[in-house]
């Protein structure tokens, strides 16, 4: 190792904890570095070196790293195992989601350079393990750079843009704007800047052709012809412009200093804005006038793009004040992109009380048909999370009644059973059997499972040691009683508590030697680590899927999303409109405004037409009603 080459600073474990994986990343490229420059190629000496050099913090940390520390032989690489261990500790796995969600939010800041934006955006891409980062890398710069040349640059070459164009293009800018800077630019563009401004020496410019025109004349000229939407004449834009309201108060601010209530949202842009003839500008976009807004939103909105599509469509080209809104209301309002829409998200999760004792309410569901033709019948708990499990061939109301009078036959009858919309819970003879029992049915919403999710969650359980035990090549009912034996032995994770222990009061006796503990125990731990863990379940539940209150009130009318889709081209959304006649949190109920049929839904499921008068109760009559800022 030569002894002429600095050495490397040690790794900074004092700053702040959240940047600690940048900061070892960065390390470890100088420390690659420094290998090549030392010429050191074993890999014990590398990773003698790396520990060397990382200094008694990162030490600590390798040598209490289970499988970092490995002998050298043949057959492994020591150096790389351990820089392996180390990224999977200091860069542990990251929401893809949430990564990308802070790589949309990057921007180029004031004053920054084009190329260390660049870098930027590359290190968070790379968090974000995108398919084709070239293309992200090339929107986000669209959108979010500061130089309006190189984003005119961008959406003027299309489609076949590259990244490496848009560096070469980004850097030229950059040397040329410092050269113009360098040889007092600025000063030529304010005296052309106070001539588009003035529109009465603009009034006075001969139309001869052989006039002689400056060169800012010609740009603006470009400009305006350029950017007017092919869906608005020029005429009409010239016309329109001289007889707007606002249009003309923004004039008479520009040349007496004098703003009408009306233009104040263009004072803020005041050092943007320009007159050509009786058409305003503001840089290099046309200002619109209100006549012709609807016309240029329905024009921007052929081929339906999106809400973020829409408005960049719209301000490459045009602008008026509250333009990102109106953009906005007219996507929302479209019924075409409403119907194919993602759905809406779901409201905050409600947790489910604790019961007052086991066995008091309980949630069935029917898990299969197995590759037998078999199903199983599971029953669970919701106090002590115990449950039964029965196979069964035969799925009619009959059946699972015989099946739960032999559970009910050991465990006493439950006050409440909830249960999916299956035709075997729905029937009239299982109806029959509950009040015969005194035990009330609740039904979850049609197609929403996650509100009899503690079942749910049970099957999930149940089908993954049956995927086990086939792979085991085991019997399917040994594989339930093993699986049940583990199960009712084990502390569930929320509660504390084995299911066996709260539902009957005592421990199972299984495998395991253990003392066991017949002292009577105070429930109130397992109640409040209860509330507990379900609160931080709700708040990250409701964080991750986006959960939001959306209220719907009686009349308002809604599209209900397909459940049974006949082909590819069927619309998300059932194009027929429904009233919504019952919303509570969402638990939806809504009725066919054609048909008259009552349908029960969940809010996830439903999307509002957007636009639209609400439905008066004994009338059939509806109209349009669609407002445009």
């Amino acid at each position: 190792m030569s002894s002429n080459l600095p050495s490397l600073e040690k790794l900074d474990f004092e700053g702040d904890s959240a940047s600690l994986g940048q900061r070892w990343d960065k390390w470890k490229r100088s420390l690659y570095i420094y290998l090549e420059a030392t010429e050191v190629t074993t890999p014990l000496k590398k990773r003698a070196t790396l520990l060397l050099l990382g200094g008694s913090g990162l030490q600590d940390i390798f040598y209490n790293l289970p499988g970092a520390n490995v002998d050298p032989n043949e057959n492994n690489d020591v150096f790389k195992i351990a820089i392996q261990k180390l990224d999977d500790y200091f860069t542990p796995k990251q929401s893809k989601v949430y990564e990308r969600h802070l790589f949309r939010l990057l921007k180029q800041d004031e004053g920054e350079k084009f190329e260390k934006f660049l870098v930027r955006l590359r290190h968070q891409a790379e968090k974000c393990r995108f398919d084709k980062p070239e293309h992200h890398l090339i929107d986000q710069i669209a959108e979010k750079c500061l130089s309006v040349d190189l984003r005119k640059k961008i959406l003027t070459i299309g489609d076949s843009i590259t990244l490496e164009k848009i560096i070469t293009e980004a850097n030229t800018l950059e040397v040329v704007t410092r050269q113009l800077e360098e040889y007092g630019q600025d000063a030529k563009n304010q005296e052309v800047n106070a001539l588009f401004r003035n529109e009465d020496s603009l009034s006075r410019l001969c139309k001869t052709s052989d006039c002689y025109k400056t060169k800012g004349h010609d740009h603006v000229h470009h400009i305006v012809e350029n950017a007017r939407p092919m869906a608005v004449s020029m005429a009409d834009l010239e016309n329109q412009s001289s007889e707007d309201p606002e249009i003309l108060n923004v004039k008479t601010g520009i040349n007496s200093n004098a703003w009408d209530d009306s233009a104040k949202p263009y004072k803020i842009f005041e050092t943007e804005l320009c007159f050509f003839g009786n058409i305003l500008l503001r840089g290099n976009r046309l200002v619109i006038p209100s006549n012709l807004r609807k016309r240029v939103l329905d024009a921007a909105h052929e081929g339906h793009p999106g809400i973020v599509a829409m408005k960049g469509r719209l301000r490459s080209k045009v602008w008026w004040p509250r333009i990102d809104k109106d953009a906005e209301n007219l996507v929302k309002s479209c019924k075409g992109c409403t119907l194919v829409g993602l759905p809406n998200p779901p409201v905050p999760m409600k947790r489910r009380s604790l019961p007052e004792a086991p066995w008091v309410d309980v949630a069935i569901d029917l898990l299969g048909p197995l590759p037998s033709n078999e199903y199983i019948l599971v029953i669970v708990d919701y106090y002590s999370r115990y449950k039964e499990v029965k196979i069964t061939k035969n799925i009619t109301s009959t059946q699972i009644i015989k099946l739960l009078k032999e559970i009910f036959s050991r465990l006493g009858y439950p006050s409440s059973i909830t249960a999916d919309n299956g035709r075997q819970f729905v029937s009239e003879e299982f109806k029959g059997f509950c009040d015969e029992c005194n035990i009330k049915l609740f039904h979850t919403i049609p197609y929403w499972p996650q509100q009899n999710g503690e079942v749910e969650r049970q099957n999930r359980d149940i089908l993954k040691r049956l995927k086990i035990g086939k792979i085991e090549k085991k019997n399917l009912q040994e594989t339930l009683w093993e699986y049940l034996m583990m199960y009712n032995s084990t502390p569930h994770s929320v509660t504390g508590k084995t299911p066996s222990d709260l539902f009957f009061k005592r421990q199972n006796r299984d495998k395991i030697p253990a003392i066991q503990d017949i002292n009577k125990e105070d429930d109130s731990e397992v109640r409040d680590r209860d509330m507990e863990k379900k609160g931080k379940g709700k708040e990250y539940a409701d964080k991750r899927r986006g959960a939001n209150n959306l209220d719907l009130n009686e009349g308002e009318k809604v599209y209900i999303k397909e459940m049974d889709k006949g082909n590819k081209l069927t619309t998300n959304y059932n194009p027929t409109p429904h009233i919504v006649e019952r919303a509570k949190d969402g638990d939806v109920t809504v009725r066919n405004e054609e048909t008259g049929q009552m349908l029960r839904r969940n809010v996830v499921h439903l999307k509002r037409v957007e636009g639209q008068w609400k439905a008066i109760k004994g009338t059939e009559e509806t109209e349009q009603n669609l407002e445009y800022d």
